[in-house]
């Protein structure tokens, strides 16, 4: 019953995800106020203060179980460490992974969760999301480790199929 519960929570997020975006493309883009309003242009960065190279990723976890708390975790902590990734919170050209977790049961809380990730490719807040992939399962206490890794791996075949986009 909760894996039913929770296919159609992901199934009513990916539904919002991608109507929102529909709507953006349909809507103006901003507010007169909010145009009136611009942020003053940056200072220009020097060389080496820039950013690390690799690919800007954003990573969003929903759900407040142990298990999928811990895979979120070492999700950014790989993605941190590895040079293939540059973890980002700016506005920026970026492909983000929404992580969804929960229990798989709750008599054993902290045994297993079943998670989603969607992949998506997100040119700015303001514009409609590019759906690139999903992935749903289980993982369980002493798999999370292999479970981000291999999450990682997918993300980089995405990050290298799709590299067009960040052009």
């Amino acid at each position: 019953m909760r894996f039913v519960s929770f296919l159609t929570s992901f199934l009513l997020l990916a539904t919002v995800l991608l109507s929102t975006g529909a709507h953006a493309q349909t809507a103006p883009t901003a507010r007169p106020e909010a145009q009136q309003q611009k942020p003053a242009p940056a200072a220009p960065v020097a060389p080496a203060a820039q950013a690390k190279p690799g690919v800007p990723l954003a990573i969003e976890h929903a759900g407040a179980d142990a298990v999928g708390g811990s895979l979120a975790y070492k999700l950014k902590d790989l993605a941190g460490r590895s040079s293939l990734f540059q973890l980002s919170t700016a506005d920026e050209k970026r492909i983000k992974l929404m992580v969804r977790t929960m229990e798989e049961f709750r008599d054993r809380p902290n045994e297993a969760s079943v998670y989603s990730v969607v992949w998506v490719y997100s040119e700015n807040e303001s514009t409609l999301k590019y759906f690139l992939d999903v992935e749903s399962g289980l993982v369980f206490a002493g798999t999370a480790d292999e479970k981000a890794q291999a999450l990682l791996s997918k993300t980089q075949e995405l990050a290298s199929r799709y590299g067009y986009l960040f052009e």
